[in-house]
Protein backbone atom coordinates (compact mmCIF):
# COMPACT_ATOMS: atom_id res chain seq x y z
CA UNK A 1 0.00 0.00 0.00
CA UNK A 2 1.37 3.41 -0.93
CA UNK A 3 1.86 6.00 1.86
CA UNK A 4 -1.18 8.20 2.37
CA UNK A 5 -1.76 11.60 3.91
CA UNK A 6 -3.95 11.73 7.02
CA UNK A 7 -5.30 14.53 9.19
CA UNK A 8 -6.59 13.73 12.67
CA UNK A 9 -9.09 16.22 14.10
CA UNK A 10 -9.71 16.55 17.83
CA UNK A 11 -11.64 18.86 20.14
CA UNK A 12 -10.44 20.08 23.53
CA UNK A 13 -6.82 19.00 23.45
CA UNK A 14 -5.31 18.50 26.91
CA UNK A 15 -1.59 18.54 27.90
CA UNK A 16 -1.16 14.74 28.21
CA UNK A 17 -3.11 13.68 25.13
CA UNK A 18 -0.17 13.39 22.77
CA UNK A 19 0.76 10.35 24.88
CA UNK A 20 -2.74 8.94 24.47
CA UNK A 21 -4.76 7.65 21.54
CA UNK A 22 -5.31 11.01 19.85
CA UNK A 23 -1.57 11.63 19.61
CA UNK A 24 -0.26 8.09 19.33
CA UNK A 25 -2.42 6.86 16.44
CA UNK A 26 -1.30 9.60 13.99
CA UNK A 27 2.26 9.21 15.30
CA UNK A 28 2.36 5.49 14.56
CA UNK A 29 0.54 5.85 11.23
CA UNK A 30 3.48 8.03 10.21
CA UNK A 31 6.20 5.94 11.81
CA UNK A 32 4.93 2.46 10.91
CA UNK A 33 3.22 3.10 7.57
CA UNK A 34 5.12 6.11 6.30
CA UNK A 35 1.97 8.22 6.10
CA UNK A 36 2.13 12.01 6.11
CA UNK A 37 0.37 12.85 9.36
CA UNK A 38 -1.17 16.02 10.78
CA UNK A 39 -2.92 16.57 14.11
CA UNK A 40 -5.47 19.37 13.92
CA UNK A 41 -6.91 20.46 17.24
CA UNK A 42 -8.63 23.05 19.37
CA UNK A 43 -7.70 24.04 22.93
CA UNK A 44 -9.99 25.92 25.29
CA UNK A 45 -7.03 27.76 26.81
CA UNK A 46 -3.34 28.05 26.08
CA UNK A 47 -1.26 25.34 27.76
CA UNK A 48 1.91 23.48 26.87
CA UNK A 49 1.38 20.01 25.43
CA UNK A 50 3.61 17.30 26.90
CA UNK A 51 5.17 15.99 23.71
CA UNK A 52 6.87 12.59 23.28
CA UNK A 53 10.55 12.89 22.40
CA UNK A 54 10.35 12.53 18.59
CA UNK A 55 6.67 13.36 18.06
CA UNK A 56 7.30 16.47 15.94
CA UNK A 57 9.54 14.45 13.60
CA UNK A 58 6.55 12.39 12.54
CA UNK A 59 3.43 14.51 13.12
CA UNK A 60 2.75 18.11 12.17
CA UNK A 61 0.70 19.88 14.83
CA UNK A 62 -1.95 22.33 13.60
CA UNK A 63 -3.63 24.23 16.46
CA UNK A 64 -6.51 25.87 14.59
CA UNK A 65 -7.97 27.61 17.64
CA UNK A 66 -7.22 28.45 21.26
CA UNK A 67 -10.57 29.64 22.54
CA UNK A 68 -13.49 28.45 24.72
CA UNK A 69 -15.83 29.06 21.77
CA UNK A 70 -16.99 25.88 20.02
CA UNK A 71 -18.42 28.00 17.19
CA UNK A 72 -15.04 29.62 16.58
CA UNK A 73 -13.33 26.24 16.51
CA UNK A 74 -15.94 24.76 14.16
CA UNK A 75 -15.57 27.62 11.68
CA UNK A 76 -11.77 27.50 11.76
CA UNK A 77 -11.62 23.73 11.34
CA UNK A 78 -14.00 23.93 8.38
CA UNK A 79 -11.72 26.62 6.95
CA UNK A 80 -8.73 24.28 7.41
CA UNK A 81 -10.61 21.63 5.43
CA UNK A 82 -11.59 24.14 2.74
CA UNK A 83 -7.91 24.71 2.05
CA UNK A 84 -6.59 21.16 2.64
CA UNK A 85 -9.29 18.55 1.95
CA UNK A 86 -8.21 17.83 -1.62
CA UNK A 87 -4.66 16.86 -0.61
CA UNK A 88 -5.76 14.59 2.29
CA UNK A 89 -6.29 10.90 1.54
CA UNK A 90 -7.78 10.24 4.98
CA UNK A 91 -9.65 12.38 7.49
CA UNK A 92 -9.94 10.87 10.99
CA UNK A 93 -12.17 12.71 13.46
CA UNK A 94 -13.18 11.83 17.01
CA UNK A 95 -16.58 11.58 18.72
CA UNK A 96 -20.15 11.58 17.48
CA UNK A 97 -20.82 15.33 17.53
CA UNK A 98 -22.37 17.75 15.08
CA UNK A 99 -18.94 19.35 14.58
CA UNK A 100 -17.41 16.02 13.54
CA UNK A 101 -20.26 15.35 11.12
CA UNK A 102 -20.03 18.82 9.55
CA UNK A 103 -16.29 18.28 9.09
CA UNK A 104 -16.84 14.98 7.33
CA UNK A 105 -19.57 16.43 5.10
CA UNK A 106 -17.32 19.26 3.91
CA UNK A 107 -14.34 16.95 3.45
CA UNK A 108 -16.33 14.50 1.33
CA UNK A 109 -17.91 17.31 -0.69
CA UNK A 110 -14.46 18.67 -1.56
CA UNK A 111 -12.73 15.29 -1.86
CA UNK A 112 -15.21 12.50 -2.71
CA UNK A 113 -12.36 10.00 -3.20
CA UNK A 114 -10.99 10.64 0.29
CA UNK A 115 -11.66 8.27 3.18
CA UNK A 116 -13.58 9.76 6.12
CA UNK A 117 -13.31 7.84 9.39
CA UNK A 118 -15.20 8.59 12.61
CA UNK A 119 -13.56 7.25 15.77
CA UNK A 120 -16.37 6.99 18.30
CA UNK A 121 -14.16 6.82 21.41
CA UNK A 122 -17.25 6.30 23.57
CA UNK A 123 -18.38 4.37 26.64
CA UNK A 124 -21.72 2.70 27.31
CA UNK A 125 -23.38 6.01 28.11
CA UNK A 126 -23.17 6.82 24.40
CA UNK A 127 -25.67 4.06 23.61
CA UNK A 128 -28.43 6.39 24.80
CA UNK A 129 -27.97 8.39 21.59
CA UNK A 130 -29.32 5.45 19.60
CA UNK A 131 -32.53 5.10 21.60
CA UNK A 132 -35.76 6.46 20.02
CA UNK A 133 -35.91 10.25 20.36
CA UNK A 134 -38.59 12.89 19.69
CA UNK A 135 -38.33 14.25 16.14
CA UNK A 136 -37.70 17.81 17.29
CA UNK A 137 -35.16 16.93 20.00
CA UNK A 138 -31.44 17.68 19.69
CA UNK A 139 -30.67 13.98 19.85
CA UNK A 140 -33.16 13.22 17.10
CA UNK A 141 -31.64 15.95 14.92
CA UNK A 142 -28.11 14.64 15.58
CA UNK A 143 -29.12 11.10 14.60
CA UNK A 144 -30.71 12.29 11.36
CA UNK A 145 -27.55 14.22 10.55
CA UNK A 146 -25.48 11.16 11.45
CA UNK A 147 -27.51 8.91 9.15
CA UNK A 148 -27.06 11.36 6.27
CA UNK A 149 -23.32 11.92 6.71
CA UNK A 150 -21.15 10.10 4.11
CA UNK A 151 -18.81 8.39 6.60
CA UNK A 152 -16.69 5.72 4.94
CA UNK A 153 -16.42 3.72 8.15
CA UNK A 154 -16.48 4.07 11.92
CA UNK A 155 -14.30 2.42 14.56
CA UNK A 156 -15.06 1.58 18.19
CA UNK A 157 -12.56 0.52 20.85
CA UNK A 158 -14.15 -2.35 22.80
CA UNK A 159 -15.72 -5.67 21.85
CA UNK A 160 -18.81 -5.15 24.02
CA UNK A 161 -19.70 -1.82 22.41
CA UNK A 162 -18.96 -3.22 18.96
CA UNK A 163 -21.58 -5.93 19.51
CA UNK A 164 -24.13 -3.45 20.83
CA UNK A 165 -23.58 -0.77 18.19
CA UNK A 166 -23.34 -2.98 15.12
CA UNK A 167 -27.12 -3.52 14.64
CA UNK A 168 -27.83 0.22 15.00
CA UNK A 169 -25.14 1.30 12.55
CA UNK A 170 -25.91 -1.44 10.04
CA UNK A 171 -29.54 -0.32 10.02
CA UNK A 172 -28.38 3.26 9.35
CA UNK A 173 -26.19 2.13 6.46
CA UNK A 174 -22.86 2.73 8.22
CA UNK A 175 -19.90 0.36 8.44
CA UNK A 176 -18.37 -0.31 11.89
CA UNK A 177 -15.02 -1.92 12.73
CA UNK A 178 -13.37 -2.87 16.02
CA UNK A 179 -10.11 -1.00 16.59
CA UNK A 180 -8.72 -1.11 20.14
CA UNK A 181 -6.70 1.69 21.63
CA UNK A 182 -3.00 0.91 21.52
CA UNK A 183 -0.61 0.51 24.43
CA UNK A 184 2.98 1.76 24.54
CA UNK A 185 5.03 -1.44 24.54
CA UNK A 186 8.28 0.19 23.46
CA UNK A 187 9.99 -0.46 26.81
CA UNK A 188 11.42 -3.96 26.92
CA UNK A 189 10.00 -6.15 29.71
CA UNK A 190 11.71 -9.29 31.03
CA UNK A 191 8.50 -10.65 32.49
CA UNK A 192 10.14 -13.37 34.62
CA UNK A 193 12.41 -10.79 36.28
CA UNK A 194 9.56 -8.29 36.69
CA UNK A 195 7.25 -10.83 38.34
CA UNK A 196 10.03 -12.04 40.64
CA UNK A 197 10.63 -8.46 41.84
CA UNK A 198 6.95 -7.63 42.45
CA UNK A 199 5.97 -6.28 45.86
CA UNK A 200 2.64 -6.76 47.60
CA UNK A 201 1.21 -3.46 46.42
CA UNK A 202 -2.31 -2.74 45.18
CA UNK A 203 -1.97 0.34 42.97
CA UNK A 204 -4.63 2.71 41.71
CA UNK A 205 -3.86 5.90 39.79
CA UNK A 206 -5.79 8.72 38.19
CA UNK A 207 -8.00 11.63 39.16
CA UNK A 208 -8.60 10.56 42.75
CA UNK A 209 -11.99 11.69 43.99
CA UNK A 210 -13.52 12.38 40.55
CA UNK A 211 -17.00 10.98 39.99
CA UNK A 212 -15.93 8.91 37.00
CA UNK A 213 -12.93 7.25 38.67
CA UNK A 214 -14.89 6.54 41.90
CA UNK A 215 -11.66 5.83 43.80
CA UNK A 216 -13.47 5.98 47.15
CA UNK A 217 -14.89 2.56 46.24
CA UNK A 218 -11.49 1.05 47.02
CA UNK A 219 -11.43 2.89 50.36
CA UNK A 220 -14.92 1.52 51.13
CA UNK A 221 -13.76 -2.00 50.25
CA UNK A 222 -10.70 -1.70 52.50
CA UNK A 223 -12.96 -0.71 55.39
CA UNK A 224 -14.71 -4.04 55.03
CA UNK A 225 -11.51 -6.10 55.31
CA UNK A 226 -10.32 -7.49 58.67
CA UNK A 227 -6.87 -6.18 59.54
CA UNK A 228 -5.28 -9.63 59.58
CA UNK A 229 -6.30 -10.23 55.93
CA UNK A 230 -4.08 -7.40 54.72
CA UNK A 231 -0.89 -9.14 55.84
CA UNK A 232 2.06 -7.18 54.48
CA UNK A 233 0.13 -5.60 51.59
CA UNK A 234 0.20 -1.87 50.86
CA UNK A 235 -2.39 0.22 49.01
CA UNK A 236 -1.08 3.04 46.85
CA UNK A 237 -3.25 5.94 45.65
CA UNK A 238 -1.46 7.99 42.99
CA UNK A 239 -2.70 11.09 41.17
CA UNK A 240 -4.39 14.44 41.52
CA UNK A 241 -6.80 14.51 44.48
CA UNK A 242 -9.89 16.43 45.45
CA UNK A 243 -10.24 17.90 48.94
CA UNK A 244 -13.20 15.59 49.47
CA UNK A 245 -11.06 12.55 48.70
CA UNK A 246 -8.33 13.71 51.09
CA UNK A 247 -11.02 14.04 53.76
CA UNK A 248 -12.31 10.56 52.95
CA UNK A 249 -8.84 9.06 53.41
CA UNK A 250 -8.32 10.96 56.66
CA UNK A 251 -11.60 9.58 58.01
CA UNK A 252 -10.57 6.06 56.94
CA UNK A 253 -7.27 6.36 58.78
CA UNK A 254 -9.07 7.45 61.95
CA UNK A 255 -11.52 4.57 61.80
CA UNK A 256 -8.97 1.95 60.76
CA UNK A 257 -5.67 2.69 62.51
CA UNK A 258 -4.68 -0.93 61.87
CA UNK A 259 -4.60 -0.22 58.12
CA UNK A 260 -3.69 3.46 58.17
CA UNK A 261 0.04 2.83 57.78
CA UNK A 262 -0.56 0.57 54.76
CA UNK A 263 -2.17 3.34 52.72
CA UNK A 264 0.31 5.40 50.70
CA UNK A 265 -0.63 8.56 48.76
CA UNK A 266 1.43 10.14 45.99
CA UNK A 267 0.82 13.12 43.72
CA UNK A 268 0.31 12.93 39.97
CA UNK A 269 3.27 11.37 38.12
CA UNK A 270 3.99 13.04 34.79
CA UNK A 271 7.13 11.00 34.04
CA UNK A 272 6.34 7.91 31.94
CA UNK A 273 9.50 6.25 33.26
CA UNK A 274 8.51 6.81 36.89
CA UNK A 275 5.00 5.52 36.25
CA UNK A 276 6.38 2.42 34.52
CA UNK A 277 8.63 1.80 37.53
CA UNK A 278 5.57 1.92 39.78
CA UNK A 279 3.73 -0.58 37.57
CA UNK A 280 6.77 -2.85 37.75
CA UNK A 281 6.73 -2.77 41.58
CA UNK A 282 2.99 -3.33 42.02
CA UNK A 283 1.52 -6.81 42.01
CA UNK A 284 -2.08 -5.66 41.46
CA UNK A 285 -3.63 -2.77 39.60
CA UNK A 286 -7.13 -1.75 40.73
CA UNK A 287 -9.54 0.29 38.58
CA UNK A 288 -12.80 1.40 40.22
CA UNK A 289 -14.28 3.58 37.46
CA UNK A 290 -17.98 4.04 36.85
CA UNK A 291 -17.23 4.17 33.11
CA UNK A 292 -14.33 4.09 30.64
CA UNK A 293 -14.25 4.15 26.86
CA UNK A 294 -11.25 1.80 27.00
CA UNK A 295 -9.16 2.17 30.15
CA UNK A 296 -5.61 2.63 28.82
CA UNK A 297 -4.20 2.39 32.33
CA UNK A 298 -5.32 -1.27 32.53
CA UNK A 299 -3.37 -2.15 29.38
CA UNK A 300 -0.30 -0.28 30.62
CA UNK A 301 -0.42 -2.04 33.98
CA UNK A 302 -0.93 -5.43 32.34
CA UNK A 303 2.08 -4.91 30.08
CA UNK A 304 4.24 -4.44 33.18
CA UNK A 305 2.96 -7.64 34.78
CA UNK A 306 0.20 -6.38 37.08
CA UNK A 307 -2.76 -8.56 37.94
CA UNK A 308 -5.93 -6.67 36.99
CA UNK A 309 -8.75 -6.02 39.46
CA UNK A 310 -11.38 -3.84 37.85
CA UNK A 311 -14.97 -2.82 37.59
CA UNK A 312 -16.49 -4.24 34.41
CA UNK A 313 -15.96 -1.16 32.25
CA UNK A 314 -14.21 -0.39 28.96
CA UNK A 315 -11.73 -3.07 27.88
CA UNK A 316 -11.54 -4.70 31.33
CA UNK A 317 -13.39 -7.79 30.13
CA UNK A 318 -11.21 -8.38 27.07
CA UNK A 319 -8.02 -7.66 29.05
CA UNK A 320 -8.99 -10.35 31.59
CA UNK A 321 -10.67 -12.77 29.16
CA UNK A 322 -14.04 -12.16 30.76
CA UNK A 323 -12.62 -12.38 34.29
CA UNK A 324 -10.77 -15.66 33.74
CA UNK A 325 -7.41 -13.89 33.94
CA UNK A 326 -8.21 -11.11 36.37
CA UNK A 327 -11.02 -10.07 38.70
CA UNK A 328 -14.09 -8.18 37.46
CA UNK A 329 -16.56 -6.60 39.88
CA UNK A 330 -19.81 -4.73 39.34
CA UNK A 331 -19.66 -0.96 39.14
CA UNK A 332 -20.15 0.60 42.59
CA UNK A 333 -20.19 -2.70 44.50
CA UNK A 334 -17.82 -2.24 47.46
CA UNK A 335 -18.74 -5.60 49.00
CA UNK A 336 -17.84 -7.46 45.79
CA UNK A 337 -14.59 -5.51 45.53
CA UNK A 338 -13.75 -6.38 49.14
CA UNK A 339 -14.40 -10.05 48.44
CA UNK A 340 -12.13 -9.98 45.38
CA UNK A 341 -9.42 -8.22 47.42
CA UNK A 342 -9.68 -10.83 50.17
CA UNK A 343 -8.99 -13.58 47.64
CA UNK A 344 -5.96 -11.74 46.26
CA UNK A 345 -4.45 -10.72 49.59
CA UNK A 346 -4.79 -14.17 51.15
CA UNK A 347 -3.39 -15.97 48.09
CA UNK A 348 -6.65 -17.79 47.39
CA UNK A 349 -6.71 -16.05 43.99
CA UNK A 350 -3.53 -16.89 42.05
CA UNK A 351 -2.26 -13.81 40.26
CA UNK A 352 0.94 -14.69 38.41
CA UNK A 353 -0.51 -16.87 35.64
CA UNK A 354 -3.19 -14.27 34.90
CA UNK A 355 -0.62 -11.48 34.86
CA UNK A 356 1.38 -13.47 32.31
CA UNK A 357 -1.69 -13.97 30.11
CA UNK A 358 -2.62 -10.27 30.20
CA UNK A 359 0.94 -9.17 29.41
CA UNK A 360 1.08 -11.46 26.40
CA UNK A 361 -2.36 -10.33 25.21
CA UNK A 362 -1.29 -6.69 25.29
CA UNK A 363 2.06 -7.38 23.65
CA UNK A 364 0.56 -9.39 20.79
CA UNK A 365 -2.65 -7.50 20.08
CA UNK A 366 -2.50 -3.98 21.53
CA UNK A 367 1.00 -2.65 20.86
CA UNK A 368 0.71 0.64 18.98
CA UNK A 369 2.46 -0.55 15.79
CA UNK A 370 -0.06 -3.42 15.57
CA UNK A 371 -3.03 -1.08 16.04
CA UNK A 372 -1.70 1.40 13.47
CA UNK A 373 -1.18 -1.36 10.92
CA UNK A 374 -4.73 -2.56 11.55
CA UNK A 375 -6.07 0.94 10.86
CA UNK A 376 -4.06 1.02 7.63
CA UNK A 377 -5.53 -2.36 6.63
CA UNK A 378 -9.07 -1.04 7.21
CA UNK A 379 -8.39 1.95 4.94
CA UNK A 380 -6.82 -0.31 2.32
CA UNK A 381 -9.79 -2.71 2.44
CA UNK A 382 -12.18 0.18 2.00
CA UNK A 383 -10.28 1.58 -0.97
CA UNK A 384 -10.10 -1.89 -2.57
CA UNK A 385 -13.83 -2.44 -2.09
CA UNK A 386 -14.60 0.97 -3.57
CA UNK A 387 -12.37 0.26 -6.60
Amino acid sequence: MKPLSVATGFLRMQPMQLHKDVGQLPYHLARELGWSSELVYWMEEASELIEPADFSQWVRRVPVSISPSRLRHTVLFLNYLRHNARRLDVLLVYHLTSESLFNIMLYKALNPRGVAVLKLDMDHRGLAAFEPAPVLSKRGALMRLFAATPIDFLVIETESLYRELLPHLTRMGHTLHLLPIGIDCSESVDLDAVLAAKQNIVLTAGRLGSYQKHTELLVDALEQLPGEVAGDWQFWFVGTRTAEFDGRLAAFRRRRPDLAGRVQVRDFIASREELAALYRRSRVYCLTSRWESFGIVLGEAAYFGCYLLSTDVGAASSLTSGGQHGSLVAVGDAAQLAQALRGILTGATPTEASARWAHEHVRRHLAWPTVARRFGELVEQHLAARA
